[in-house]
């Protein structure tokens, strides 16, 4: 009998610390729930304790945790952070309306870009067919200790949306560049040849790429 284990060594993702003064906070998503931030936003912060769980993401069962994540069960939300001391609530750290997606896609993290003081951060996430994407982690607070690479998550997606109109299906997009129809020809054709997955050696298949 022989067992076969594909062992990966896995790391913590690479870290980049934002400046605090360069965070843009979250003033613009409270814009798009009401014009009246200053009265309205700490009557909701007050009102959701009433019904706050506490979100889980990856530390089940441990019980060490600096900073408290507060969320709710409805799709649209407020995640509220509260800094810990022996297990108390001690001082407000931030908060953000946030929305629960069922919607996703399994994916690799690999980096954080982060500002401490706030517990924010913006995760970059490779999905499985190479796509880069760059996302607003709402429990950040939680899992930073946690994430590692090369590790696959399943990663859900959510949005709020500042203005939606119906898209012209006339409209068309013309891209003129040569290179980037190259690239994204090449691409598209070498991750179809090989599956769906794409190989470790994709760019310099695309070097030597012909249509």
């Amino acid at each position: 009998m022989s067992i076969h284990y594909d062992y990966k060594h896995e790391v913590p993702p690479q870290k980049i610390d934002l400046p605090c003064d360069k965070n843009a906070g979250h003033g613009d998503h409270w814009a798009i729930l009401t014009n009246n931030i200053a009265d309205d936003v700490p009557d909701w912060l007050q009102a959701m304790l009433e019904t706050a769980t506490l979100p889980a993401g990856l530390t089940v069962g441990r019980t060490d945790h600096k900073t408290l994540l507060l969320g709710q069960d409805t799709p649209c939300h407020i995640k509220q952070i509260l800094a810990m001391d022996n297990g108390k609530p001690t001082a407000f750290i931030n908060a953000y309306p946030a929305v629960h997606s069922p919607y996703g896609v399994n994916c690799q993290i690999e980096r954080v870009i982060r500002c401490e003081r706030t517990a924010d951060a913006i995760l970059r996430l490779r999905t499985a067919d190479g796509t880069t994407v760059y996302a607003f982690d709402q429990l950040y607070a939680i899992n930073r200790h946690e994430y590692k690479t090369p590790k696959n998550y399943f990663a859900n997606f959510s949005a709020w949306a500042y203005n939606i109109e119906p898209s012209n299906k006339d409209e068309t997009l013309l891209v003129k560049n040569p290179k980037a129809i190259r690239y994204h020809r090449a691409f598209n054709d070498i991750v179809a040849d090989n599956g769906g997955v794409v190989p470790d050696d994709i760019d310099e298949q695309i070097k030597t790429w012909t249509p």
